[in-house]
């Protein structure tokens, strides 16, 4: 009788303490401004995982319509590129897609949760469609829980989306500000189709034709990549272009963008939100002359600036608390200073009158 309490004791620890493998379905929750959440959660983890071993952590956005279940399909293809383990969360309402700040903290709670029952290393944001700009928005927003992002044919409405300089009521139901200062800590693989267009639904934005690029998600989402993210936000970004129209891109990018994000994360830099303040700027607006303080500062501090085509329209090098930068004569619109002070980066919006 001893020995088989025992065996049973032995038996049912190791079931208890048995991590599930394969695909299946649970739920997440956590709080945020907008009160209690729980959303459904889809997991894939490789049948053969091995808990001594460190994995990396997917976390998938579906496109608007879609669902967690359905999705799997597609994302669970970044399981085949090593140990990582893919998880598709549920929007908060269908019709918003990702947008509300109903979301907000999504990343930290699928985080946690998988983290509760299995060895992750680095996590990452993927995502398609308006799946695509919620694996950036909220990408940016929990910066410090990823490690990159991988954002495929991402639904942003124009160009204003893109630069995060949305102004106009059309835009307050949709549009969600995230901190453009993290980007230098998100390396960004883009991928759209060269036939993609943008849905009739969007076409009546007053601000949308103020886009300098191609009116496209195929157009809007190479800009992200290799002008915004890169030249205007100074982060890493590699753009793929695909055959398709609107569609999950093949294994091949995938793999592309997976090995990309991985050899182009910052690991020893914090996000800005956990740091202290290193900046102030005033006046803002200005009509030219910035006023930049650096509190403390006894390191050289390299000054860039660049106009809305990512292009660079000033820099300098400077070891004193302050400098003024002059931009006295450049077209009105949003300025992107890009400050490295030491290990530490930030980018600060300059509003010109």
């Amino acid at each position: 009788m001893k020995f088989n309490l025992t065996f049973l004791i032995m038996f049912f620890a190791a079931n208890i303490f048995a991590q599930t493998t394969g695909q299946f379905s649970t739920t997440v929750s956590w709080s945020n401004d907008d009160g209690s959440q729980t959303r459904d959660l889809e997991v894939f983890v490789p049948t053969n995982y091995n808990p001594s071993n460190t994995y990396s952590l997917v976390i998938a956005f579906h496109g608007l319509g879609d669902n967690p279940a359905n999705f799997m399909y597609k994302a669970k293809s970044f399981a085949s590129f090593g140990n990582v383990i893919v998880a598709c969360p549920s929007e908060g309402t269908a019709s918003t897609a990702w947008m509300w700040t109903e979301d907000y903290g999504i990343v930290k709670a699928v985080n946690d949760e998988i983290k509760n029952d299995y060895n992750i290393g680095y996590s990452f944001t993927n995502g398609f469609s308006y799946g695509g700009k919620a694996a950036y928005v909220h990408g940016m927003l929990e910066a410090n829980e990823i490690k990159g992002i991988i954002a495929y044919s991402p639904a942003f409405y124009g160009y204003r989306d893109l630069i995060n300089t949305c102004n106009t009521s059309t835009c307050t139901s949709y549009h969600q500000d995230f901190p453009t200062e993290n980007a230098p800590l998100l390396p960004l693989c883009a991928s759209a189709g060269a036939g993609e267009t943008v849905m009739t639904a969007m076409s009546n934005d007053d601000f949308y034709a103020e886009a300098v690029v191609e009116n496209t998600y195929h157009g809007l989402t190479k800009a992200l990549a290799e002008t915004i993210h890169t030249g205007y936000w100074g982060g890493e970004a590699l753009w793929i272009e695909n055959s398709g129209s609107h569609d999950y891109p093949s294994v091949s990018i995938s793999q592309q963008c997976w090995n990309f994000v991985n050899n182009n994360m910052v690991t020893d830099i914090e996000p800005i939100e956990e740091q202290e303040e290193l900046i102030s700027v005033y006046p803002q607006p200005s009509t030219g002359i910035f006023n930049i303080e650096f509190p403390d500062n006894s390191e050289q501090v390299s000054i860039e600036v660049f106009n809305i085509n990512g292009i660079k329209i000033f820099n300098t090098i400077s070891t004193s608390d302050n400098y003024k930068i002059d931009i006295t004569g450049k077209p009105s619109g949003i300025y992107i200073a890009k400050i490295i002070i030491g290990s530490k980066i930030e980018t600060i919006k300059l509003n010109l009158l």
